[in-house]
């Protein structure tokens, strides 16, 4: 990535599904690494899918727990104003392959996000987002980036580790030994980060 690590994040619904992803970002807007924007849209989106995709595992309460996700994040991180309304007039000026996109630039552009977090960024060209002074990362090339930058200032990503390290502890249901932490990661689509992690899973 040649250009400075983005601070200012859209995330995408994508992005918010997997809970390892959805945790660990919002740790580090938490700890004041980065700040987050989305919509009540991705939202929706994300937790339409998960009980679309789950329905037979999850227990009616485990379904309403799901769907208090949003409002605890909102909750959270009430300094930051992270929840973008009132985009939808510039969805019109968005050309993107799947006009179903459009409302992840249209909001994340409102929200005064630097860049879209999604692990679809073939879905949205570099050159329709410069138009809107905005950048696509894909989430493990993002963490990827912050955990070398880490790496450069004090030779071990702290910072990352004590956050995934404390996420990790959180998992109780059912809890994760570091093996099956860094393969839970990989699942995730976080395969690069969790290469980088594995010569420090004595800190995790």
């Amino acid at each position: 990535m040649d250009l400075p690590l983005p601070r200012n994040l859209f995330l995408d619904a994508c992005v918010l599904y997997p809970s390892q992803t959805r945790d660990l970002f919002m740790a580090l807007a938490l700890e004041g690494w980065v700040r987050l924007k989305w919509s009540q849209q991705v939202q929706e989106e994300w937790i339409q899918n998960f009980l679309k995709n789950n329905s037979s595992k999850l227990k009616p309460e485990q379904v309403e727990r799901i769907k208090t996700v949003p409002q605890i994040m909102l909750d959270a991180l009430e300094f930051q104003e992270p929840l973008v309304q009132g985009y939808e007039d510039i969805f019109v000026q968005i050309n993107l392959p799947d006009g179903n996109d459009r409302h992840v630039v249209a909001a994340a552009y409102r929200g005064g996000a630097e860049a879209i977090l999604t692990f679809n960024d073939k879905d949205f060209p570099e050159e329709v987002l410069a138009s809107w002074d905005l950048r696509v990362i894909h989430p493990d090339d993002y963490l990827c980036e912050f955990a070398g930058n880490c790496i450069r200032k004090s030779f071990v990503p702290t910072a990352l580790l004590e956050i995934l390290k404390r996420q990790r502890s959180r998992l109780q249901n059912p809890p994760l030994d570091v093996e099956a932490f860094l393969a839970s990661l990989k699942k995730a689509g976080l395969r690069e980060l969790a290469r980088i992690l594995d010569p420090y899973r004595q800190h995790l």
